[in-house]
């Protein structure tokens, strides 16, 4: 009998979490900066599993300001299931991260 969608969509989450996990913390490949879960979940969005940039390095890689690339990024993340699951963990691990990060960005 094959899975259910329920059972892929639960496999899928615990894959993501997993992910977000490793990559929390792991250092920006461009800047060097910390990365949080948020930014790890950013960069899985945009195709950067492999190489996960921070907010401000994202954002400039697509010419946008941290503080558009995070609002646009987010309102994407919370309409999609499986990587809303990825934001929750996040903010259940942080604090306003993101807010700090976009203005400090915009300093840059």
């Amino acid at each position: 009998m094959p899975p259910s969608s329920s059972d892929a969509e639960a496999r899928k989450i615990a894959e993501l979490l997993a992910d977000l996990a490793r990559m929390r913390g792991a250092p920006c490949p461009r800047c060097r900066k910390t990365l949080c879960g948020h930014e790890a979940l950013m960069s899985i969005v945009m195709g950067f599993k492999s190489s996960p940039h921070c907010l401000a390095c994202l954002a400039a890689a697509m010419e946008r300001t941290p503080a558009e690339m995070s609002e646009q990024l987010r309102e994407y993340v919370l309409h999609r299931p499986c990587y809303r699951e990825g934001w929750a963990w996040a903010d259940a691990r942080e604090n306003s991260c993101l807010r700090k990060d976009a203005r400090d960005g915009e300093n840059r």
